[in-house]
């Protein structure tokens, strides 16, 4: 079921899996568990990202363009 499969990746995105997060990302972002959420869906995105999912890139440049979207400044650690 998809609410197993949901917990799963949870788990293997705690971990900082990089299929996890982005497949996470997609899910919140379609909708798939209820109501469409893109600011989770866009976090998920930006972790997939920063943990070498290249293609995780396309999620975050289509939702960082929503009005009243964060910056990737905001998710980016200090340097």
């Amino acid at each position: 079921s998809l609410a197993e499969a949901v917990r799963w990746y949870e788990r293997a995105a705690e971990q900082d899996q990089s299929d996890a997060l982005l497949a996470l990302g997609r899910i919140y972002e379609k909708g798939l568990r209820g109501k469409a959420d893109p600011d989770s869906a866009l976090r998920f995105y930006r972790r997939a990202l920063q943990a070498g999912k290249a293609e995780a890139g396309a999620g975050v440049s289509r939702l960082s363009r929503r009005p009243g979207a964060s910056t990737v400044l905001d998710v980016l650690p200090p340097q």
